[in-house]
C-alpha cells in the first residue's frame, strides 16, 4: 500500500519509469534506514531518492519522496484522528470525551488552515520545477513541488493519502494477527 501510494507521489507522465517492485524495494530500504538512524524519518527518505533508478533526474525523484511524505503524514493525521475518536466513544467514564474527539477534530483541520497558509506563502508554478530552480536548500521550491502535485494532480494527492491510510490500516491488521498468532487475546476493536 505505501509503495503504491508513492507511486501516486510521481506525475503521471513520470510514474511509469519506475516499477512497484523497485518502490516496494526501496520503501523497505528506506524504512530500516529510518528505523535505525536517529534522524527523525528524514535519512531514509533522502535515502529513496538517491536510490531510485536515473531514469528521471534528480528533481523528480527527490519531488516524489516529498509529495509522499507529505500525503503519508495527511494519512497519518487522518488515521490517528479516526483512532482517537474511536477511542473516546468507547468510554463511557472519559470525562470531556466530547471535548477530545472536537480537539482532535480542530488540530487536523488546523493542520489543513497551515498547509493552506504554507500553500499562500509560496506560489505553485504553472508547470514542474526544472533542476536548475530545485534545490534541497529551497524550501519555497519544494513547497513549489508540492503545489504543483496537489493542484496539478489532486486526485492523484488524494489517491496517493488513501494507499498511505490503507498502509496504516493494514499495520493494525497485522498487530491484530500477531497477537492472535501469539496467543494474546484482543478484540478487533481495540
Amino acid at each position: 500500500f505505501n509503495a503504491v501510494g508513492w507511486r501516486l507521489a510521481f506525475p503521471p507522465e513520470k510514474a511509469a519509469s519506475f516499477s512497484l517492485p523497485e518502490l516496494i524495494r526501496l520503501r523497505i530500504a528506506g524504512d530500516a534506514v529510518n528505523y535505525l538512524t536517529p534522524s527523525a524519518t528524514i535519512a531514509g527518505e533522502v535515502a529513496r531518492a538517491a536510490m531510485l533508478n536515473d531514469s528521471e533526474g534528480g528533481e523528480v525523484r527527490a519531488s516524489s519522496v516529498l509529495v509522499a511524505k507529505f500525503t503519508q503524514a495527511l494519512a497519518q493525521s487522518a488515521f490517528s484522528l479516526g483512532g482517537i475518536i474511536a477511542f473516546a466513544a468507547q468510554m463511557p467514564l472519559l470525562q470531556g470525551r466530547e471535548r477530545l474527539a472536537y480537539g482532535a477534530g480542530a488540530a487536523f483541520f488546523g493542520a489543513v488552515i497551515l498547509v493552506g497558509a504554507i500553500e499562500a506563502r509560496f506560489p505553485a508554478p504553472q508547470r514542474a520545477p526544472s533542476a536548475p530552480d530545485f534545490s534541497w536548500r529551497d524550501f519555497g521550491a519544494m513547497f513549489g513541488w508540492l503545489r504543483y502535485h496537489y493542484r496539478s494532480h489532486p486526485a492523484r494527492f488524494a489517491a496517493s493519502t488513501a494507499f498511505f491510510s490503507l498502509g496504516y490500516a493494514w499495520g493494525a491488521f497485522e498487530a491484530y494477527w500477531i497477537c492472535r498468532f501469539i496467543g494474546v487475546p484482543v478484540g478487533v476493536q481495540t
